[in-house]
């Protein structure tokens, strides 16, 4: 479902409204409950033009929303409605995407997860920081994000996390990926490709 309202003041198209947002709700949970139909979200389709601060509130939005109806399937990386790319953006919608995974992660309530018996024996005022059992589980709960700022200084620039995703980005393109498909379907998938781009650049 990917709906949008029109801003009376430009004449444009709005996409990542709230209104356009509930409307993708709406008729997603409609043609589930009525006609057993499976809709995703159009969690992609913002009005950014850029990566940046709107683009992360917007995705965040519609992720959420998607998240919210069982929905997890983000299409991320669009900008301007759908009509630009971006591999900055990409690496955004997924920090986005795991920010709000976590957010709503069952707490668990098990031996594991709160051992009473050290909990007992570091008594009340005690610090945890120096146990083993903490070692060897915050990084199962404590979300670290790779883009967002966690610091106790306000050194840097403002567009950090803009420059966190270009690295991480460069870093990705860095690494020798082996398809997941059979070397005859990559062939035949340059082929197509191929075909494609003479195609489109008549």
């Amino acid at each position: 479902v990917i709906s949008g309202i029109m801003d009376m003041r430009s004449g444009s198209a709005s996409f990542a409204a709230p209104e356009a947002i509930i409307q993708d709700v709406g008729v997603a949970v409609l043609f589930e409950k009525l006609y057993n139909q499976d809709f995703a979200i159009g969690t992609g389709y913002i009005d950014a033009l850029y990566p940046g601060v709107q683009s992360a509130v917007e995705i965040y939005a519609k992720i959420a929303a998607a998240n919210a109806t069982g929905r997890h399937n983000y299409p991320v990386g669009l900008l301007l409605g759908g009509k630009r790319w971006s591999p900055v953006q990409a690496m955004i919608g997924a920090e986005m995407a795991r920010y709000i995974h976590r957010n709503y992660t069952e707490i668990t309530v098990d031996e594991e997860d709160i051992p009473v018996d050290l909990i007992e024996e570091v008594g009340i005022g005690g610090n945890f920081l120096a146990e083993m059992h903490t070692a060897e589980h915050f990084r199962d709960n404590i979300w670290m994000p790779e883009l967002f700022e966690r610091t106790l200084t306000a050194a840097g620039s403002v567009d950090r996390m803009i420059e966190k995703a270009k690295q991480k980005w460069s870093d990705f393109m860095k690494k020798d990926t082996v398809p997941c498909v059979s070397d005859d379907i990559v062939r035949e998938i340059d082929r197509w490709k191929e075909t494609a781009i003479k195609m489109l650049m008549k």
